[in-house]
């Protein structure tokens, strides 16, 4: 449940400020860190995304 409230806060409070105060590579950049899923290496995703598509 916490999981769920942070993300929500995240897409509907943290993202939308970042984008009307930064340039949007900036913006960007900030966004992806903290969406960012922590403890799981990059190259376990591939095949979740692979298979989504």
């Amino acid at each position: 449940m916490i999981w769920v409230g942070s993300v929500l806060t995240l897409g509907y409070v943290a993202a939308p400020v970042l984008f009307s105060m930064l340039d949007r590579t900036s913006a960007g950049s900030v966004a992806a860190q903290l969406f960012r899923i922590e403890g799981i290496p990059r190259r376990d995703l591939r095949p979740v995304v692979a298979g989504i598509g």
